[in-house]
């Protein structure tokens, strides 16, 4: 169990340290049966994925006998090692599983499975609910949004700035269910909800890939 350590002063006086645990954000208690009932709205925007799943769905013989299932592939501009965690409610069960690239050097036929611990699936997509995962817009929705604005004083003008972030990561979210689909995608939500903090949906993605890593025991990266 991971150990913070708190200082506390009083009256100019710095009190001995008082150890403290961190508590495991998956720690809680959960219905399963309320995380059976999933509701969002059908999309029209395309999978980024549809080649890569197609893949993943052959090497490792996944069927799409499932009441819902969430992916989130994870695209590197700089390096070929892209990654999909996917969680699947099929028959009243809830499931994780984990698929990289990370030792294959990005050739799609090699990707490999990963040990996922399952014990705490139930309390992962309750947080990811509750980071509103089945609600958040495409990130190209938000574009309108994404603009810093300052005056020309010499002009009198008011001008708008946004900033393009080249390289990095391109998060896709996938939401499946046998009867509809929805997609969306942000790319290095961790750099643009710095330049652009007021965006709550741009801090909900990055939130939502942190959860997943933490879950995967994966440290937090772009």
């Amino acid at each position: 169990m991971a150990i913070c350590t708190v200082q506390m002063k009083a009256q100019g006086v710095i009190t001995p340290s008082v150890a403290r645990p961190i508590r495991d954000p998956f720690d809680f208690k959960v219905n399963p049966r309320s995380l059976k009932t999933i509701e969002f709205e059908a999309g029209k925007t395309a999978s980024f994925s549809e080649v890569d799943n197609r893949v993943i769905d052959s090497l490792f013989l996944l069927d799409k006998n499932y009441d819902f299932e969430f992916r989130l592939w994870s695209r590197y501009s700089s390096m070929n090692f892209n990654n999909v965690f996917i969680l699947r409610l099929s028959n009243n069960t809830w499931t994780a599983r984990y698929f990289d690239l990370n030792e294959c050097y990005g050739d799609p036929k090699k990707f490999k499975e990963r040990t996922v611990d399952q014990s705490k699936v139930h309390q992962l997509w309750s947080m990811l609910v509750r980071n509103k995962v089945l609600t958040l817009p495409d990130m190209k929705e938000l574009q309108s949004q994404m603009v810093n604005y300052e005056i020309d004083t010499t002009a009198l003008l008011i001008q708008g700035r946004g900033t393009q972030v080249m390289d990095g990561v391109l998060y896709s979210f996938e939401l499946l269910t046998p009867a509809k689909k929805r997609y969306y995608s942000y790319a290095n939500p961790s750099i643009y909800m710095k330049l652009y903090s007021s965006i709550a949906a741009l801090a909900y993605a990055q939130l939502n890939v942190l959860v997943i890593q933490k879950f995967l025991g994966k440290t937090a990266s772009r």
